[in-house]
């Protein structure tokens, strides 16, 4: 989701800049609101439904074992070129844990010195004392910490082995951030818990938010468990576990509101009640907001699809932003009958950019036949060879 700590004259400005470009249909006028990056494809867990890592997928993602970590003059360049086209928000994520990067340190200071809010994405196993000081000294804005049981009996449905200590590991790394927090008297880093609903974990959901409440986290994320192109639909809920699982959460919405913590339960059941087909609600705008950048430089706008966008080694991301694979790709993905193509080569039925493309497609809507009209002037006077 995009990051709002922008003052407040810089995203109206931004905003004026993405409408401008949506109106003319390919051109973007702004760079992206905020981007990706993997940073390793190590990982310590081999979690069921994790495109990468995952033994029952098959997916076109997986990658080469040779190619690992990024280096720090990679970061840096990466971090240079998105300052340039005015992005915001870097999310350091891979297709593994970026907790295991050797530099996680040196990359996380160089997106902060570029000027970048900067959010982590981790499973939460490897937050020692060690680890938890170094993020905060180099000024981590954001951790989110991925959980995908809320049990030690639900770890063996979750990450293939019944795992206690890595489950003891995550609640005491979460506990010990807080005490350090609080001892030194600081905010940051922020830390949001993320979890994949699925029938291993509905029934224990409310655990998390208590969870969250224990440690003063600032936000609970909730997702619906989804897999490459309906593998593992037997993990998906049943619309009667849908059900249970948010008469569970709603007996804690109150008290989150009222420790001013953040969540998506409406969020949450708008994914129920699409089932599977949230993105018939709105066009794709991602193409327009976000870029995601991969472990062998490899850029693409959306992790859940395949198509390449460029390669670094060839080109620079304000090449890549506006070079024509992209251009081409947001003018086709503007109309309904569009995305519905690209929908059945990717996972857009369970579009993880959905409440971005909701937020502009209420303004876009109101331009939409202006905009189609135009494209199909500009088909007319195109000659035919």
């Amino acid at each position: 989701m995009i990051e709002y700590q922008e003052p407040f004259i810089k995203r109206i400005r931004r905003r004026y800049k993405l409408l401008r470009g949506l109106l003319g249909g390919e051109k973007a006028y702004t760079g992206p609101f905020y981007a990706d990056i993997d940073i390793t494809r190590r990982c310590n867990l081999r979690c069921v439904g994790c495109l990468y890592h995952s033994p029952l997928i098959t997916s076109p993602n997986r990658l080469n074992p040779e190619i690992r970590d990024i280096s720090i003059d990679f970061a840096r360049r990466v971090a240079r070129e998105l300052t340039a086209l005015g992005t915001h928000t870097i999310i350091i994520q891979g297709a593994g844990e970026p907790l295991l990067h050797p530099k996680l340190f040196d990359i996380i200071a160089t997106m902060k010195e570029a000027g970048l809010f900067c959010r982590l994405l981790t499973n939460g196993t490897l937050l020692d004392e060690f680890m938890i000081k170094g993020l905060m000294e180099v000024g981590l804005d954001s951790l989110r910490v991925s959980i995908w049981a809320n049990t030690p009996q639900e770890m063996k449905g979750n990450c293939l082995e019944e795992d206690t200590k890595n489950f003891n590991k995550i609640r005491h790394g979460l506990g010990l951030l807080n005490k350090v927090k609080t001892k030194r008297r600081i905010a940051f880093p922020k830390v949001e818990l993320y979890q994949a609903v699925n029938r291993n974990n509905y029934q224990s959901i409310s655990d998390l938010v208590e969870l969250a409440l224990e440690h003063n986290c600032s936000g609970v994320h909730f997702g619906h468990f989804v897999t490459r192109r309906g593998q593992l639909d037997e993990l998906s809920l049943s619309p009667e576990q849908e059900k249970v699982c948010l008469q569970n959460l709603t007996k804690f919405r109150s008290q989150m509101d009222e420790q001013g913590i953040r969540h998506n339960i409406d969020l949450l059941n708008l994914r129920f009640k699409g089932r599977g087909r949230v993105w018939e609600q709105a066009a794709c705008f991602t193409p327009w907001v976000h870029l995601h950048v991969l472990v062998d430089r490899t850029v693409k706008f959306c992790r859940s699809c395949d198509k390449a966008l460029g390669h670094l080694d060839e080109k620079n991301l304000s090449e890549i932003w506006n070079g024509s694979l992209l251009r081409t790709f947001r003018r086709k993905v503007s109309t309904r009958k569009g995305l519905s193509c690209i929908a059945k080569e990717c996972d857009c039925y369970a579009c993880c950019f959905f409440v971005d493309n909701l937020r502009v497609e209420r303004i876009y809507r109101w331009f939409r036949p202006f905009v189609e009209l135009s494209i199909k002037a500009a088909a007319l006077q195109t000659p035919k060879w």
